[in-house]
């Protein structure tokens, strides 16, 4: 005779060993399982980790394993690979969280600039041999923009434009001067220049004519989107005739 053990280590096991030794026992006295004439097979209970069918079977009693959740640690996450993206993606975004945070601190900044140009001498006012008008003027250009510096600012790019309106065109804008802030240090400043760039009207416009001398600047940020601002200052008039 032939006998068969099962697992039991507590009450609940051993009320399932006693199921499956039942289903084991109807499937062993299939006449396909069992070999024709041979006795009924004899089925006993003992504490056993093994199912004991045979000196040459083992049929072991099946235990429950809780499935591996897929977000559980693995040797690949603590690979220097999975390290490195790791502290790479949060360095890029601590880096975006304080890019933004500069950006909108330029927001809060209320700046107060001045400047002031002095025209000294008209050096000379002539009409060019192709019907053009050209002027040289002598300035004083003082202007105090300091409080446009914040700690996201780069550099100040400012320009003195002499503007008027013609027949032709409602704006005429030319570039007399022009330079680079570096620094707060370097944006309060006084300067005796004559003009940069040439005063050329295209026509005979220029005698007599009324202008404003404004002041242009466009802000640099270290990060962030530029921006511009200016003041007029009017009140300027070119001579009657040639000089």
């Amino acid at each position: 005779m032939t006998i068969y053990y099962f697992i039991c280590n507590d009450h609940k096991a051993a009320k399932d060993s006693v199921h499956h030794s039942r289903r084991l026992k109807l499937l062993l006295h299939r006449p396909q399982l069992t070999a024709p004439g041979a006795p009924p097979l004899a089925i006993h209970h003992a504490r056993s980790s093994t199912i004991r069918v045979s000196p040459r079977l083992e049929v072991c009693h099946p235990r429950f394993t809780a499935p591996q959740a897929p977000w559980s640690s693995s040797p690949n996450m603590h690979s220097f690979g999975y390290r490195a993206n790791a502290l790479f993606t949060f360095a890029i975004t601590i880096l975006a969280l304080v890019c933004a945070m500069a950006s909108l601190s330029d927001s809060l900044n209320s700046p107060s600039p001045s400047a002031h140009v002095q025209v000294l001498n008209i050096n000379w006012f002539q009409k060019q041999p192709n019907g053009n008008d050209e002027v040289s003027m002598t300035m004083n250009i003082s202007a105090d923009l300091q409080s446009l510096f914040t700690w996201n600012t780069k550099q100040v790019f400012v320009f003195l434009a002499a503007e008027y309106e013609t027949p032709k065109n409602s704006l005429n804008q030319i570039s007399l001067w022009d330079g680079i802030i570096p620094s707060k240090e370097h944006a309060k400043f006084w300067i005796h220049t004559s003009n940069k760039y040439r005063f050329i009207d295209q026509g005979r416009n220029l005698r007599g004519k009324e202008f404003n001398l404004t002041m242009h600047w466009h802000v640099m940020p270290k990060t962030g989107k530029m921006f511009a601002d200016k003041i007029v200052m009017p009140g300027y008039r070119l001579p009657e005739e040639y000089r």
